[in-house]
C-alpha cells in the first residue's frame, strides 16, 4: 500500500517539471517553430515522468502514482508554454528587428 504523502509532494514533482520543459523548450526551440518545440517539450517530459513512475516499482518503498505524473505533466505544460510565449518572443523580436 502507498504511504500518504503530503501536498508537497505533487508541488515538487510540478516545479521541477516546470523547470525541466522550460529548459527542453528552450533547446528545441533552436532548431524548430514555436508550437514544435512545446509539443516536444512536453512530450518528452511525460514520458520521462511515466518512465520516472514506472521504475519506482522496483524501489523498495516507493511506489507509482498516476498523481505524481498528472502533476509532472502539468508543470511541463507550465514551462513550455511560460518559455514560448514570455522568452522566445525576444528571439522573434531579434530576428524581425534585424531584417
Amino acid at each position: 500500500m502507498p504511504v500518504q504523502t503530503s501536498n508537497i509532494d505533487k508541488f515538487l514533482h510540478f516545479t521541477i517539471y516546470t523547470v525541466f520543459a522550460f529548459l527542453l523548450t528552450r533547446q528545441i526551440s533552436v532548431d524548430t517553430t514555436r508550437g514544435r518545440a512545446v509539443f516536444g517539450a512536453v512530450l518528452i517530459a511525460a514520458a520521462f515522468a511515466a518512465a520516472d513512475e514506472w521504475h519506482q516499482r522496483f524501489i523498495p518503498g516507493r511506489f507509482p502514482e498516476f498523481a505524481d505524473w498528472l502533476a509532472d505533466v502539468a508543470g511541463a505544460i507550465l514551462g513550455a508554454v511560460v518559455y514560448a510565449l514570455v522568452f522566445d518572443r525576444r528571439r522573434t523580436a531579434s530576428a524581425v528587428g534585424s531584417r
